[in-house]
């Protein structure tokens, strides 16, 4: 793992391979729309990482982060950094590095269901980081649960080619000249990251959502989504490494990865959010 290995310091060729796919088994649907979906998708990914003259990382590696479920505020609560990085020594021109990001391994699986005016959506997911100084236990994974009524009455519509949800048709438009409601619908979600792994201290955080959504016509909702974070875990060791715990850095530390700034910032905080937005489709 060194400049003039298979790592080059040039840009020339591709810097990485994928190969993705996703089934879907629908063991249940009626004339009413009321439905049962299951799934499963799968990814492998190859890394390319390319160095600069001096070392450091010039292109590649791979990083995982995720802020809570806002738009608000896009700031990583939890992040993992690079994973590729951190110069040990220098033999003339030849750099060895702790950590080397070659593989990424990502799998899912999702179960959704809708029964009159109700609906659920759940999926987890978890990814494997293979690769120099990624030994044992490397995998990082998450879920999320969420659930819906629809207090108007509406189900919620399914696309069988695409094997998801469609779009939400109200039975009579708010806007317009049906001088209906339009859809009123109310909605929860659960969400758990754990991105905390033997070489990986990227962080967990678990949030919990409220929602309302008014679909005024097919194309034009308004939500208001109250969201609470109920934890942010910071690994120790992570935050000891970084110093005061809001260390910038795009470089791994000594014994495991610890996310970029602002690690340890946000270990233990519990904020809540609420915000509304107007969404139009066209």
């Amino acid at each position: 793992y060194n400049c003039t290995s298979n790592n080059q310091n040039a840009f020339s060729g591709n810097m990485s391979y994928q190969l993705t796919g996703r089934a879907v088994v629908l063991p249940y649907k009626d004339s009413e729309g009321n439905l049962i979906h299951t799934g499963v998708w799968g990814s492998g990914r190859t890394l390319t990482n390319t160095f600069n003259s001096n070392g450091t990382l010039r292109n590649g590696g791979w990083q995982f982060a995720s802020q809570p479920d806002t738009t608000v505020d896009r700031t990583n609560f939890v992040n993992t950094g690079n994973l590729t990085g951190g110069i040990v020594s220098k033999v003339k021109n030849h750099y060895s590095y702790q950590y080397v990001a070659n593989n990424i391994d990502m799998f899912g699986s999702e179960l959704l269901g809708a029964w009159g005016p109700f609906h659920t959506s759940n999926e987890f997911m978890m990814a494997t980081v293979n690769g120099k100084g990624y030994t044992g236990n490397n995998t990082i994974t998450g879920f999320y649960s969420s659930v819906g009524w629809f207090i108007t009455g509406e189900t919620r519509p399914y696309d069988e080619k695409k094997g998801t949800w469609n779009r939400v048709i109200p039975k009579s438009n708010f806007l317009g000249n049906s001088g209906g409601t339009g859809a009123i619908e109310v909605a929860a979600r659960y969400d758990l990251i754990d991105m905390n792994t033997h070489n990986i201290n990227g962080g967990a955080m678990d949030i919990g959502t409220l929602g309302i959504n008014w679909y005024l016509t097919p194309r034009v909702r308004i939500m208001t989504d109250w969201v609470h974070v109920f934890s942010v875990n910071q690994n120790a060791t992570a935050i000891k490494n970084a110093g005061t715990g809001c260390k910038t850095t795009s470089e791994p530390a000594t014994g495991g990865n610890y996310g970029s700034a602002p690690v340890g910032c946000f270990n233990g905080v519990t904020p809540n959010v609420w915000e509304t937005a107007v969404r139009i489709d066209f």
